[in-house]
């Protein structure tokens, strides 16, 4: 197996897959008029669409490498069908006449709704070629080129072709994302901090954060108890925290040892000879500064 990326257009793989998939994209004479879907550009970050030339090697081999995106990165995947559906049947055609043309499939990805689209070659002529070809909307120039051959009968695993994607896509994309959503009574104006660091106050909108991570969570309203905890988040996955912060006590924001009352409750024991000592500690890990407890041994 021989796999290269080229700085320029891989003529031989790319170029000719494309060129020689033209009579075999289109669709067949007396077929019914091909649908078109309006361009809804920004729809999706990445479109993958699969051409070929007179190969059967490796079927589905565009959908597979959508799946892996969708699995492996943070960025939004319209696959082939995705594609189909939204650009019209015959964006395949559309394609292949692009013959690897930077700008032209440009046009195509703004069909598809997609910032930036992978075209996906297939061909045979001995041995099975595949290019892969990134194009960017915005720049409508070309942002990474692969060529890989292999012999006929010859498959792929799903880590050579996450093997691909992550050479040909931004470093960023293979960042995830959970999101950490926070909501639950008297939380109004209250101030939100995810590892210390302030995020505004309540009632805030959904945070997108980098995943999988532990965050921890702090929640302070003046005159309420504060509210802690670990939240766990994973990546692609929605975590709801309900918090309620109920009014605090009398005097909880005096220390201990300002507070008359521990000073009468040391003094009785010390004059009763039961004195054994006092302890403060959170009663349990969602409670935070401020609801410190006294407790005796």
């Amino acid at each position: 197996m021989r796999t290269r990326r080229f700085p320029g257009l891989a003529t031989w793989t790319v170029g000719v897959i494309v060129l020689g998939v033209a009579g075999v994209a289109r669709p067949a004479a007396g077929a019914p008029p091909t649908t078109q879907a309006p361009a809804l550009t920004g729809a999706f970050d990445l479109g993958i669409l699969e051409v070929r030339s007179g190969s059967t090697e490796l079927p589905g081999l565009g959908s597979r490498l959508a799946v892996i995106a969708r699995k492996a990165t943070s960025l939004r995947i319209a696959g082939p069908d995705d594609a189909r559906k939204r650009a019209g049947t015959d964006v395949d055609a559309a394609v292949a006449r692009c013959a690897g043309e930077a700008p032209c499939l440009a046009g195509v990805a703004e069909r598809v709704g997609a910032r930036s689209l992978l075209v996906v070659a297939v061909s045979q002529l001995g041995d099975v070629m595949v290019g892969l070809q990134l194009v960017e909307v915005g720049s409508r120039e070309g942002a990474g080129r692969l060529a890989h051959s292999l012999p006929a009968g010859e498959g792929l695993d799903d880590a050579q072709l996450r093997g691909w994607l992550e050479r040909l896509l931004p470093r960023n994309a293979f960042i995830l994302y959970g999101i950490l959503s926070i909501g639950g009574g008297d939380l109004d104006g209250a101030t939100v901090e995810v590892d210390g660091q302030p995020r505004g106050l309540a009632p805030l909108s959904p945070l997108r954060l980098k995943a999988p991570a532990l965050y921890q969570l702090r929640i302070t309203k003046p005159g309420r108890k504060s509210f802690g905890m670990t939240v766990d988040l994973q990546p692609e996955r929605t975590v709801e925290v309900l918090a309620s912060l109920p009014p605090a006590d009398p005097g909880a924001g005096t220390p201990l040892y300002k507070r008359p009352w521990v000073w009468a409750a040391l003094l009785a024991g010390v004059a009763a000879g039961t004195f054994a000592g006092v302890r403060w500690a959170t009663p349990n890990p969602t409670t935070v500064d401020g609801a410190v407890t006294v407790t005796h041994p």
